[in-house]
């Protein structure tokens, strides 16, 4: 996120270890202006905030012979009017941070979700998540199988939100697609209109949808050989 010239916030990556002597990746937050780090939250800042080094899902890959678990999946970043950040976890739902006090004011979803979410209601692999302007509503793409629903789902997801009591006053289904696109989706409101990526990663299939009031406006369908393609948006300004 470039906030001016030479002031920006970014998602890093460093090596860290548990408890238990195990590596794994501790995706940082980092704010920078002129080149100093003057805000810094990740991975261990949540694990030390919820008291657990356990987490719902984890991922293994090797980093010169070493094994290096993937526990938390930092996936996108919104900052809001009063400077704090809406922050997508993965797995581990979303979380409003505070820079002030370096914490999550509250989580909604995933193994530490504080608002009582039914499994309907629980975002899975939460991609694009956004709060809306009075930071009542939170819309985000959710993808995983529900094995307690017994489908797998792709869907859009808006959450009518009370932050302070933690409850949900509302929540819909806005898009639910026919087919599992594999930990793939992007979300975007552009004036009234959600632009929808998704992509097959087997197939190397994808999909861009917008869609208003419930109704698809336009649909775009290709296939790559990039099958980490997924994330597409329209300009907002137009053309």
């Amino acid at each position: 996120l470039l906030l001016a010239q030479d002031h920006w916030i970014s998602i890093e990556s460093q090596f860290n270890r548990l408890r238990n002597g195990k590596t794994y990746l501790d995706r940082r937050i980092r704010e920078r202006n002129k080149g100093e780090i003057i805000f810094e939250w990740g991975v261990s800042d949540f694990m030390n905030q919820i008291g657990s080094e356990v987490m719902l899902f984890s991922t293994v890959f090797y980093h010169q012979e070493e094994a290096v678990l993937n526990l938390m999946h930092i996936n996108s970043l919104q900052r809001t009017r009063n400077g704090n950040l809406l922050v997508g976890l993965g797995t581990n739902g979303v979380c409003y941070l505070s820079k002030k006090d370096r914490r999550c004011d509250w989580i909604l979803g995933g193994a530490s979700d504080e608002f009582s979410l039914t499994p309907e209601q629980q975002p899975n692999f939460a991609h694009s998540a956004f709060l809306g302007r009075d930071e009542k509503d939170i819309h985000l793409f959710s993808n995983y199988p529900m094995p307690m629903l017994r489908k797998q789902s792709s869907r859009v997801l808006r959450y009518g939100i009370d932050a302070k009591a933690k409850t949900i006053r509302s929540f819909e289904v806005l898009r639910e697609n026919k087919e599992f696109t594999h930990l793939m989706g992007s979300l975007q409101l552009v004036d009234g209109v959600f632009n929808i990526g998704s992509g097959l990663r087997i197939y190397g299939h994808f999909d861009f949808i917008e869609q208003k009031d419930g109704v698809e406006t336009l649909t775009l369908n290709f296939k790559s050989s990039a099958e980490m393609a997924y994330r597409f948006y329209r300009e907002p300004f137009g053309l």
